[in-house]
């Protein structure tokens, strides 16, 4: 049995507007809840099946509940989903030096345009420089064609975008003992 939340801890924007927030926590939360079977052919690989899983969208948020966000009907706060959930998670080392981590989610709906995938791929590259500097690359990729998104602000048109976040870091990593 698989039991999985997402969320978010802050608020997000659509910049340069950094007044009005576009997403909160919990606006939208993600619950997906299935039964499946685990396959480990390697230590460092672990891939999860459901052919039955419920899938739960919650947005708490009044005003984005009300504009019908992240595929939630308009005024509802929550949105439920059944259907097929496949998840892959990775992490390897590379080198002694070099981490690589990712988890690929695919979900799709058996009750509403069955085929369509939603994606959650998140791709996490942990680079140990030296004894004192640490990297880390991170890109993460999110598709599903029940959100629709804003294409030309100021402009009310909305469509199916495919989301990219990257995010690189580098800090000072010391070890106590």
């Amino acid at each position: 049995m698989l039991v999985n939340f997402r969320t978010q801890f802050s608020n997000g924007y659509n910049y340069p507007n950094d007044s009005v927030p576009i997403s909160k926590f919990m606006a939208p939360g993600y619950v997906v809840v299935g039964l499946g079977i685990t396959y480990r052919p390697a230590t460092f690989f672990t891939l999860y099946v459901s052919p039955a899983s419920g899938r739960f969208t919650f947005v708490l948020d009044d005003t984005l509940s009300n504009q019908g966000a992240f595929g939630v009907e308009k005024g509802k706060k929550i949105k439920g989903e059944f259907g097929p959930y496949v998840r892959a998670d990775l992490n390897k080392d590379l080198t002694k030096n070099i981490n690589l981590s990712s988890s690929l989610e695919l979900f799709s709906n058996y009750l509403h345009k069955f085929g369509n995938i939603d994606v959650n791929w998140n791709l996490l590259f942990k680079l140990k420089v030296n004894k004192w500097l640490a990297t880390i690359i991170n890109c993460q990729v999110i598709y599903d064609d029940d959100v629709l998104i804003q294409t030309n602000p100021p402009e009310p048109a909305n469509g199916l975008r495919t989301q990219f976040k990257e995010t690189i870091g580098v800090g000072i990593s010391y070890k106590f003992h």
